[in-house]
């Protein structure tokens, strides 16, 4: 009996040690695996560009990059001030290598090489990795097709953006800066005001509009219109990686898993902003266009793609790639305008003569800022000159949406490897003294001088990117910013709360003002 006790004794104590081996495998298997995922992969894939005597320019473990633009936004006042500052000491500087989400990262810089960039596509895929949080709400839409179904999407998207289109718009884009604006000042709500709150309040009430129709964008969530509500989702989306201890071991894909009660807060509200347009989609189907009518009812863009269902069923897009597509839409109209708009108040308030230029030339158009056409926008050769030099200032998309290199390929004399994220500084390259002398400075004359805007490449200035993935809503952008900068000014005397304010940028979901 006693052999028997001693024999179960020593069988469960080399259980113990069984499972305890099992365990310290267990974890330096997993140390191991984070060790690789976290830091000698980017460690391996820097080591790789120094073999071809490209310095490190910037390094910080896991989050790289990101973390420079946050803490220059902070230090610096300028969250793009690194990229500037190394085109600054180095007129002639290519790119920037450094890290960002455990790969490494070049940043083009030089117009040779973003024109290289732009031509090999075809190696490059959108890295899913970086923008899974926000493929999460949009991942159906043109952002993220591919192949034959990315060419579909930007094939109708941009006919809905065309000239003609954009013609159709303006009644919309009047009304409702119009409309934002007297009831600002019936409500004497003109004192103390978030400008750049105010000028997406319009934008996103356009881009709704003009995307999903009136029915979707009256609707309001917790009390808050769903402008805003699709602002605050936007801005979660891209700091939850950040936030989350659980992306930066697991990865980012662990957050739709919703182990916390803030990420579960965030699948509930893409969710339900899914199934309002579903609702809207629902309700416009039942409004069907009769078969003598022959054209769409309304004209926006959810009927431009019904109608397209309707006469293309073999590459119809199905309702999750609408609702998408029209998130998409919304959340470029809204921010980059609205951003753009902001940095033009603020130039505009550091340089005062050239809004007395921009409203001279108004007014001799003999024109009201709520009845302005497009020929009429046409003519206004110093605004159209001033938002374009505010945009190579103050580009709000600093870089281009992060492609990874499929395969080991050249971009001129770079050999660039396979997992390796690539940028364009769409900002910096806007800084270079060869394209733009003193280009430190904020000089919209610079845009009148046809024979310097020939002498530029194609590629000096890209703050809409360029090639096959520029933004097809550039010009809408433009439009929109025109009119209700006019009606902005036609209506209100514009000063800073405080005489000793200094724009601070930072970089969040886009560059904008820190406060």
């Amino acid at each position: 009996l006693k052999r028997d006790q001693t024999r179960n004794i020593v069988l469960f104590l080399l259980k113990i040690l069984m499972l305890g081996l099992l365990l310290k495998c267990f974890l330096a298997a997993w140390f191991g695996y984070a060790f690789y995922r976290l830091l000698l992969r980017e460690w391996i894939g820097l080591l790789r560009y120094r073999l071809q005597s490209i310095p490190i320019d910037f390094y910080v473990p896991v989050a790289g990059f990101f973390v420079q633009m946050v803490t220059d936004g902070y230090r610096k006042g300028d969250a793009n001030f690194a990229q500037k500052e190394e085109i600054r000491k180095n007129p002639k500087k290519r790119l920037i290598l450094s890290n960002m989400i455990c790969k490494p990262l070049l940043i083009l810089l030089d117009p040779a090489l973003i024109a290289d960039f732009y031509t090999k596509q075809r190696m490059y895929e959108k890295d899913l990795e970086v923008l899974f949080n926000v493929s999460r709400f949009i991942g159906k839409g043109v952002v993220f097709a591919k192949g034959e179904r990315w060419r579909t999407h930007r094939r109708v998207l941009t006919e809905a953006l065309d000239f003609e289109s954009i013609k159709q718009m303006m009644p919309i884009i009047i009304e409702i800066t119009c409309t934002h604006f007297e009831k600002m000042l019936s409500e004497r709500h003109f004192q103390n005001i978030d400008i750049m709150d105010e000028f997406q309040n319009i934008t996103g009430d356009i881009a709704l509009k003009n995307f999903f129709g009136a029915e979707f964008s009256k609707i309001q969530i917790e009390g808050v219109s769903i402008t805003k509500a699709l602002a605050k989702l936007n801005e979660e989306l891209m700091l939850q990686p950040l936030v989350s201890p659980f992306s930066l071991i697991f990865g980012v894909k662990s957050l739709k898993a919703g182990i916390t009660e803030y990420d579960r807060k965030i699948q509930r509200k893409i969710e339900l902003f899914h199934s309002l347009g579903q609702v809207v989609i629902d309700k416009r189907r039942t409004l069907a266009v009769r078969p003598n009518e022959g054209e769409a009812r309304r004209g926006d863009i959810l009927d431009r793609i019904l109608n397209y269902n309707a006469e293309n069923p073999e590459s119809a897009f199905s309702d999750d790639e609408i609702i998408d597509n029209c998130m998409t839409l919304f959340m470029a109209g809204m921010d980059t305008t609205g951003h753009l708009l902001t940095f033009a108040v603020h130039y505009l308030l550091e340089y005062p003569h050239m809004l007395d230029r921009i409203w001279n030339e108004f007014t001799s158009l003999q024109v009201d800022p709520a009845n302005i056409t497009l020929d009429d926008l046409a003519k206004l050769k110093y605004l159209d000159a001033f938002l374009k030099e505010a945009l190579r200032m103050t580009t709000p998309t600093i870089d281009t949406v992060p492609r990874v290199a499929k395969t080991k390929h050249k971009l001129s004399d770079i050999t660039v490897y396979p997992g390796t994220l690539v940028r364009v500084g769409l900002n910096a390259v806007g800084f270079r003294e060869s394209d733009f002398p003193n280009a430190f400075q904020f000089k919209p004359e610079r845009w009148l001088d046809e024979e310097e805007c020939l002498r530029r490449g194609t590629y000096a200035y890209i703050p809409f990117s360029a090639g096959p993935i520029h933004c097809f809503g550039k010009y809408l952008a433009f439009i929109e910013a025109k009119v209700i900068l006019l009606n902005f000014y036609s209506r209100f005397n514009v000063a800073r709360s405080s005489s000793d304010y200094v724009m601070r940028k930072t970089l969040r979901f886009l560059y904008e003002p820190l406060e």
